[in-house]
């Protein structure tokens, strides 16, 4: 009798969990990017380290205003539950030096960037870029020079000064590239509770079978 009270109060307890937490377990989140690239560029996202993705938005050089000295903003909602990719495809136009520059934040903490927070900038460290295309021979890209700093001299509006100008071979590859981040899913607390309460009951009754 005890046995079966007891398995009744578990069943309640992961009924009211799941009815407070289950459809919240994976929330959905905005990213926000505020970039540019010297000289063009295509921003997609992606559910799909191999396919380009939904395309977002674009940009054009400097001598098609408003240029790669200004700010492209763009908001877009994430797929809840699933990796999601920030793919951008970048090319220059007037063989002088190339670079992608950019600062992308997350709405909340149901995701986080490949450096652990809702935060990320262009450098070296969380990107990759490829010459070929997406999920293709990946490679670090180089951080050329700070916002604001050499050889563009300039400092991009509503970009982190923290953020650096990547490319390939120090900005001159003067040729298409492919960058790629991942944005992993952050399991709500209540997600984690269930899944705690779940196993901890398997392990129970594990355990009364062998009594």
């Amino acid at each position: 009798m005890k046995k079966l009270s007891f398995l009744i109060s578990i069943l309640g307890i992961l009924f009211v969990v799941n009815v407070i937490f289950g459809s919240t377990a994976w929330a959905a989140a905005t990213l926000t990017a505020n970039m540019t690239v010297d000289d063009d560029f295509d921003l997609y996202i992606s559910t799909d380290d191999t396919q380009i993705g939904s395309f977002i938005g674009s940009g054009t050089g400097i001598y098609s205003p408003p240029g790669w000295n200004q700010t492209y903003t763009f908001m877009t909602a994430l797929t809840p539950g699933v990796v999601n990719y920030i793919h951008v495809v970048g090319w220059d136009l007037y063989t002088v030096r190339a670079g992608f520059l950019g600062d992308f934040s997350l709405s909340d903490n149901s995701f986080a960037f490949a450096n652990g927070t809702q935060n990320l900038v262009t450098a070296s460290a969380n990107w990759f870029i490829s010459n070929t295309g997406f999920a293709q021979s990946y490679y670090i890209p180089d951080a050329i020079a700070l916002n604001g700093g050499g050889p563009w001299n300039v400092l991009i509006p509503g970009i982190s000064a923290g953020a650096y100008w990547i490319w390939s071979n120090q900005g001159y590859d003067l040729t298409t590239r492919y960058f790629s981040t991942a944005i992993e899913p952050i399991p709500a607390p209540g997600a984690i509770l269930l899944a705690s309460i779940g196993a901890g009951f398997a392990g129970w009754l594990r355990r009364q079978r062998r009594i």
